[in-house]
């Protein structure tokens, strides 16, 4: 403390200023535990626990040391909204150490006492979680520095308090489940649900395998929230086991419950009732078909939209058709497809359409999937589609030449087409609608182009807010003569479930509004931030990143 206060007179900074500057320090971070890579699911799970736990206890300290009284509150408020500075810096200059002392004596001495007892242990945290680094460093660390601040841990057990585990994990067939509830999920985003101003909270489902290592086969399914109009994702639940959970209803299970729980009765923030409904899952093709119980999209009656039987050509199931009957939720429900249907899913408890709300999301359907498909036909198709390599190389020049002028608001630079193999989905986005109109042209046939453009146009409108509505209908008209087209140009092998099933995005269009609304994007990044936090082995695993649970 006295360091603090020389180095404030240094720098002509007033001691309270730094104390205060010093509480906006305090976040909440992400545990990143230690395990060998070995090890079973039932470790990975309760590692999991264990960061449940680190993130309660941080939010229990933040919410005692900035929320003690009401003169605490707004300093929480302006901590939240990034404005603290800012109020500082005008005490600095309009008043002196003494009316400071006098405005926050009341209100701030309890947060002050809790800031100086525990910034420096919450500050070391958060480094060793951003930092992942390695426990033994922190153990030798932490014997170092408890000789000059006794109140510090000796280990890293007690420093990211890893001990506790407030998450209840079973035991499933397949492997560990964990439940972390839909209500913490959302009471984590508290203040975004608040300023919606709605009765009813409305939040959509994503499930996804995500391996964890090469050398292994362990792999977490996580259940993921998001509440519609906040776009941030939350972990609700996730069972960690050597593949997909082979029993759905038991992996289901917990998530139904809670989901039946909230709509049926509600539940309360700041003295507020609300309601929680399921609006859409929000999946890839074969965890669609996992938690709907149906034929994977490869088999011959694989369509989730329509009762079309697909066709056996040169290796692949296609589904050349454009006209076909249309599946319903009711007919699903009564589980009335035995060709498509191959158990009925626990999911219909839930009263949501299981045909209309399983939305066909565009990241995997059009962007590594059609646009995808598009690219190696002109790499590696047929002659008479095929490009040259001076074309190629071309169009790979022209893309890379972009990357100086590409701005900020764009994931990722343009790379060449040699690379095509390892574009992100953002990648193939950006191509579709920005960068492959202008690389592409004068560079292939004038029908390919054309084709290319048609597609292009279609998802422009299809992701507009303001037009997607409007030219709802001509769109499907355009994209029924994009299939149609796309068989003539690539033949009847190229109409695959994936190009097939744009004929049905127009009806999520109709349902849920642009194709923005009910994308896989946020929940991608949200996975590939899982998928960082594991280190030399399994993980810290999943959480905090994005503040995402409140115990």
């Amino acid at each position: 403390m006295e360091h603090f206060a020389d180095d404030s007179v240094k720098r002509g900074v007033s001691y309270w200023t730094l104390r205060r500057r010093a509480k906006s320090t305090i976040h909440a971070w992400e545990n990143v535990p230690e395990i060998s890579e070995d090890s079973s699911e039932s470790v990975v799970v309760e590692e999991l626990s264990s960061a449940a736990a680190v993130y309660a206890s941080v939010e229990k300290f933040d919410t005692r040391c900035l929320h003690s009284d009401s003169g605490s509150s707004q300093f929480s408020s302006e901590v939240n909204s990034g404005h603290l500075d800012e109020r500082t810096h005008d005490y600095d200059h309009d008043v002196d150490d003494g009316e400071v002392l006098h405005e926050y004596s009341d209100s701030d001495e309890e947060a002050s006492d809790c800031v100086e007892e525990h910034s420096l242990a919450s500050r070391l945290s958060h480094w060793v979680a951003s930092d992942k680094v390695p426990n033994s460093s922190v153990d030798r660390l932490l014997r170092v520095l408890h000789d000059f601040h006794p109140d510090l841990p000796l280990n890293y057990r007690t420093l990211m308090n890893t001990g506790a585990h407030p998450i209840a994990v079973s035991k499933i067939e397949g492997g560990e489940y964990a439940h972390f509830g839909i209500l913490n999920g959302i009471r984590s985003i508290e203040s975004q649900v608040l300023r919606l101003g709605v009765d009813v909270v409305q939040y959509q489902i994503n499930i996804d395998g995500l391996p964890l290592f090469r050398s292994s086969s362990l792999q977490l399914w996580p259940i993921l929230g998001m509440v519609v109009g906040t776009g941030t994702p939350f972990l609700i639940g996730a069972f960690c086991g050597s593949s997909k959970p082979p029993n759905i209803e038991q992996f289901l299970q917990p998530f139904i419950t809670e989901a039946l729980e909230l709509n049926d009765n509600g539940f309360i923030l700041q003295g507020v009732r609300f309601r929680a409904v399921v609006t859409c899952f929000i999946c890839d093709a074969p965890a669609r078909a996992l938690i709907k119980g149906t034929k994977l999209h490869c088999g011959y009656h694989g369509c989730d939209r329509c009762a079309q039987k697909g066709e056996y050509i040169e290796g692949r199931i296609t589904f050349p058709a454009v006209t076909y009957e249309r599946r319903t939720d009711e007919q699903f429900a009564r589980n009335e497809y035995p060709d498509h249907q191959k158990n009925l899913s626990p999911l219909v408890q839930l009263n949501v359409g299981l045909v209309s709300c399983c939305v066909l999301d565009y990241m995997h359907l059009v962007c590594l999937g059609v646009v995808r498909r598009m690219i190696f036909f002109w790499l590696k198709g047929p002659l008479k589609i095929r490009l040259s390599a001076r074309h190629v190389s071309l169009i790979s020049n022209s893309l890379v030449s972009f990357r100086g002028n590409v701005p900020v608001e764009f994931a990722r630079k343009p790379r060449s087409l040699s690379e095509v193999e390892s574009w992100k989905a953002t990648e193939f986005r950006q191509f579709l609608l920005y960068s492959g109109l202008v690389a592409l042209k004068s560079h292939m046939k004038s029908k390919l182009y054309e084709h290319f453009v048609c597609l292009c146009v279609a998802m422009h409108i299809l992701l507009s807010p303001t037009l997607c509505h409007h030219y709802c209908d001509y769109v499907e008209e355009l994209l029924h003569v994009w299939v149609k087209d796309s068989m003539k140009l690539y033949g009847k092998q190229f109409a695959v479930y994936n190009v097939h099933s744009v004929l049905h995005l127009p009806d999520d269009v109709r349902k849920f509004g642009n194709l923005d609304n009910v994308s896989a994007f946020p929940f991608e990044n949200f996975m590939r931030t899982l998928k960082a936090s594991v280190r030399k082995t399994l993980v810290g695993i999943i959480f905090m990143v994005f503040n995402n649970i409140v115990l």
